[in-house]
Order: C-alpha cells, then structure tokens, then sequence
C-alpha cells in the first residue's frame, strides 16, 4: 500500500515528475555549468517518493522555487501535538541521519509552498538541506528520506520530507543576451523559424537570453532560448527540445542552450478596474501624459496614463457595474475595440481612483494592528507607574530604563496615530477620486509599429483627472539616493542606445534593470471568427537583471521606464513567475496608437 496521506493529495508519479520538474522541464547545453544540465530524475510508483541528483524526498514535495513558511495550525490538525514533541522528534531525526552517515547542514520542521502556482497550505515538512559535495560516499537520499518519513508518519498524517541540496534552490536568472554575441543579431529570424515550424499550442512565450546563477559576471552565464509552457502542460516537450537545437544548428548557433519551463504571463497589476460603485479601482501606477488635438492647435489636454488592463474590470468584479446602462455591451466591446471619443457610457463606468480605497483601507489596518500591538496591559501599567509619581504618589516603582522605554513607546504611537489619521482624512470619495477613463487602447488589441514584421500588444488608458489633481511627472525614490526628480520626453530616443532602465512604481519603487535587445515573442490564445481558438504572437521588449533581484512586481503595471538621464522610454505591461524578465512597451508605440485613437496630432509626457 501506498505509504502517503491524504493530506495533502498526492498526484501520479507522471503528475508529480512534471510538477517537481516544472521550473526545468527540460534542458539542453554545451555548457559545463552542472547546476543546469538535465538532471536524471524519477517518482516511485510505490510511493511517490522523488529522487534526482540535488534533491528527494516525499510523499509531496513542492516545486521549485518554494518559500520556507509557517505551518497553517487551522488546517493541519496535528500541528499543535507536533510543536510540542518537536524537540524529542528532532534528537531522532539527527541520531537517525547520523547512523546513515549523512552530513546534513541544518534540517527544521517547517511548512513549504510553491512560489508558483502556490497549494491552499503551506505542506507540513521535515526540510533537511544538505550539500552532495560533502557527502563522504554516494548515499541514496530518497531511502534516508523515507526513514524519516516512516519515523512520523504514523503520528502525525500528511507529514512529509524533502532532503535539498541548497544548489537546486538558486533561481537561474535572465541577463540580456550582448550585442557582441552573434546570436543578437540573428534571433529575429530564428525565432520566426522556430515559430513557423513547431507545434505551440501549449507555449506561452518564446524568449533569448543569457539564463543562469552567476550574477556577479553574467556574460559566464550560457545563451539560453527559453520556451515558457502552461502551468497545464503534461509533458517534458524533449521532441521539440531537439528540433529546436536543429533550428539553432541551421543558424551556427549549436552551442546556444535551450530550456523548457512551465510559466505564464501576469499583467502587473493588483486589483484590476472599478470593483463596484465605491470605485475599488487599480492598485497600479499612474503618470501623466498630454495631447494635442487638430481642433486646436497650440494648444495641448493633460492627462494621466496607466494600462488599459488596470482599469477594465474582470468578469468577477462587475457587479456593481451592470447596473449601468450600456455597461455589459461596453466592457465586451472595448475587449477588442478602443475606447474612443463616442463612447460616452466610459466616465460612469470606468471610473478611477488614487490612492484606491482597498490601498487606503489596508493600510489604515495595518496601522490599526500596530496601535492595538502597541496599547497592551503592560504599557498601560508603565504609564500609570510614570503617572502617579506626578501625582504626587510613591506607591509604584518605574525604573529609568522602564520610564525611557515607555515614553519611546508612546512617541513611536503618536507617530502611528497621526499617519492613521492622514489616511482616514483622505478616505472620502472626493479626496481618493481621481477621474475617468477618456481614451483606452482596448483590452487584446494589437499594432505593427514601423518596420516591425510582427506585431506587439497596445495597453493604455487616458484619464480624464481633475485639474487639482495634476502634477509633475516627479520621481519618487522612497529614500534612495537619485539624482534626478522629473521625468523628460525626447521623441528620438529608442532603448538600444542604452543599456540601464529604471523605473518607480507602487510595489518595488524605484529599481533598475538593463534593456534586453533580443526582444521576446509572447503566445497568447484568441477566438477566431468561427470560435476556433489561435495562437497570436507579439514582438515584445523587456527589462532582465534586475540591480536588487526585481524590476516589478503586482501593483507597479503603468509605471513609466526611464534611462539614468530622465528621458522616458516605456511603460510597464506585465512579466512572468519565475523568469525575471519585465516586459514594457516602447512609449512611441504607445503615443502613436493615442493619436490614432483619439485624432490627436501629438502626444508627449507632461513636463
């Protein structure tokens, strides 16, 4: 009989092989960099047990990337009787790996989740890391592992163990690929054959960069083409690994390595459109742009600029707008179609506020909890010993550190206090209401720009903001030290002649990533006009090696990308899981669908 749990439940051996495998599906390279050849791996039948190289155990393991996180004691029934005999489990768990001659570096007992496409709960885990170079002789982890599991399983259900090189758990990154590399200058044309000549039903992006660990020298890091599949997909794709390597020889790029990953697109943005008529909108980034119309010339309207997909609402936060007229009929339509100047149902149904009401309620929350936090018995009783002596009682004795401490403590809650008082101030609709979408590109709409063979999306939204409300395009640094405070805007600029972007958004703030060249293909799925579904590809551009590990994360979508001088080049779209590559849209592409859209004879950022 099977030796796992119920809990959590447990897939087959073929589901389980390709969820552990999911951040390396497969892969491919001349390189000798061992930490990303395909490693022999396989799931016991029996038991669901998982062993490769760098890391085994069972009967559930989470893929990889996984947080280390606290065990969820609401649902995991046991957890209270497994923290009280933890220590005794703990002297058992090391005598154990100690008689099997296992040098084990640390080992807890901990809850684990996948970064990506997380579990409900955090897997109960005995985690043990531990490192195969220092291992005296070759040892079978995956049996080691089922002696622990056999050790705790009878008493506590749904337990499981994971022994980890701490090797497996480095993220390989995305560094652009150099202009120098003969490949730069090529991908274009290899990316269309690779395009024209495999099955990509399942793939949702198609990607060139220099993909490894070593992020102190880049350049050591292999050339990778990078296949992106659906979190679905049920396969290791080795078959069109292999004609993908025949593209790359045909191209006397044989040494390029290629990796097959499971990953999907994310727009970038928080909490998505007007949620209902208390106007719960985007948690985004929001910037100013203007327009000059041809019925009046010298003369230019302002206004703030975001992605279209940070003010149209999901199908699941609609209900409170269909109950205006025309709001079902609309939404579909600006689907595929823009929104434009006929469309005068827009400003009651896409209305926009900032900050948004969820930001401001969150927040106002937080600092709720760390006044309560901060109120407790015991700084009551360190006042009232502070108090009496004023009072002209002797009764309580405080000593000078207590008296310090609580005083501190009390200026630190008159800070608190005041910041939450701000908040509330502003939590009125005619202080967080912002304005109205007057232009917006459409939600899957797509444009060649220039030369471009292929197309790229257009995502963007004109707000119509109340003249009170506007400002300078400044930038905010949240303490970082940054030369410079206003944005600029040179028509001529184009990201190839420079290499370092930045941008400062509500998530990450201000980052700094380089321009990835070799642009991306992303593969999304459409409708065609007899409901047959199409792959569509668009040319994209991106922002990898990110300075602090991230260039944007959910709530930055719409934040402007600019280079060290100030000029802006783009506008933050959307990015992936597990690569670290952003992608953005050149802000020229997106100004020229403006003037389409709305007639306009120019569009620039506001100064």
């Amino acid at each position: 009989m099977p030796r796992f749990s119920s809990l959590p439940s447990i897939d087959s051996p073929e589901s389980t092989g390709i969820r552990l495998s999911a951040h390396r599906l497969s892969w491919s390279s001349s390189s000798s960099d061992k930490s990303y050849l395909n490693i022999t791996s396989n799931v016991d039948p029996v038991d669901n047990f998982y062993n490769s190289e760098m890391r085994a155990g069972g009967p559930y393991l989470c893929s990889l990337p996984a947080r280390t996180t606290l065990i969820d004691h609401n649902w995991y029934k046991h957890y209270a009787q497994l923290m009280e005999e933890s220590p005794r489990l703990s002297m058992q768990i090391s005598d154990l790996l100690k008689a099997q001659g296992m040098r084990e570096i640390y080992f807890h007992i901990t809850g684990r989740q996948s970064v990506v496409d997380p579990e409900h709960h955090a897997v109960p885990t005995v985690l043990i890391y531990a490192s195969r170079k220092d291992q005296p002789v070759r040892q079978d982890w995956r049996e080691i592992a089922r002696l622990v599991y056999d050790l705790l399983c009878r008493h506590f259900p749904g337990i499981n163990v994971e022994i980890l090189d701490g090797v497996e758990e480095q993220v390989a990154m995305c560094f652009p690929v150099l202009t120098t590399d003969s490949i730069y200058s090529k991908w274009e044309d290899i990316s269309a054959a690779i395009l024209q000549q495999l099955d990509t039903s399942q793939w949702t992006s198609l990607q060139c960069y220099r993909y490894g660990i070593h992020r102190a020298e880049p350049a050591t890091n292999p050339i990778t083409v990078i296949v992106t599949v659906c979190y679905s997909a049920d396969k290791r794709f080795l078959s069109s690994q292999g004609k993908i390597q025949a593209i790359l020889a045909s191209f006397e790029e044989s040494t390029t390595a290629v990796v097959f990953l499971q990953d999907e697109f994310q727009n970038l943005v928080d909490y998505p459109g007007p949620a209902d008529r208390d106007h719960n909108s985007a948690r985004a980034k929001l910037d100013g742009a203007a327009i000059s119309e041809k019925a009046l010339p010298g003369q230019s309207k302002q206004y703030g600029i975001t992605c279209f997909h940070c003010v149209y609402p999901p199908p699941a936060l609609r209900e409170g707008l269909l109950c205006e007229e025309g709001a079902q009929k609309a939404l579909a339509r600006w689907e595929s179609s823009p929104v434009t100047e006929s469309d005068t149902a827009v400003k009651e149904i896409l209305q926009v506020d900032q900050p948004s009401v969820y930001d401001l309620q969150v927040n106002i929350d937080r600092l709720t909890r760390e006044i309560t936090a901060y109120e407790n018995d015991q700084l009551k009783d360190l006042m009232r010993g502070i108090d009496l002596p004023d009072q002209g009682s002797d009764e309580v004795d405080v000593t000078d550190t207590d008296h310090r401490s609580s005083k501190t403590c009390m200026r630190y809650l008159d800070v608190i206090r005041r910041s939450r008082a701000h908040l509330q101030e502003f939590a009125v609709p005619e202080k967080y209401h912002l304005g109205h979408v007057a232009f917006g590109s459409g939600l899957h709409r797509t444009r060649r720009s220039g030369d471009d063979v292929m197309p790229s999306i257009s995502d963007w939204a004109l707000i119509q903001v109340d003249p009170k409300r506007l400002g300078r395009n400044n930038v905010y640094t949240y303490g970082r030290f940054f030369p410079l405070r206003t944005l600029r805007f040179e028509a001529s600029r184009n990201p190839k002649e420079f290499q370092t972007l930045l941008k400062c958004g509500r998530s990450t703030r201000l980052t700094e990533g380089d321009y990835s060249g070799a642009r991306p293909i992303r593969l999304t799925k459409e409708r065609g006009p007899n409901g047959e579904e199409l792959t569509v590809a668009t040319r994209e551009r991106s922002v990898a090696n990110p300075l602090l590990g991230i260039f944007a994360q959910p709530g930055d979508a719409g934040s402007l990308v600019f280079n060290p001088a100030g000029d802006v080049v783009g506008m933050i779209g959307g990015g992936w899981s597990r690569l670290n590559a952003v992608f953005f849209q050149h802000i020229l592409d997106v100004f020229d669908d403006v003037m389409e859209v709305t007639g306009a004879v120019e569009a620039r950022v506001m100064f």
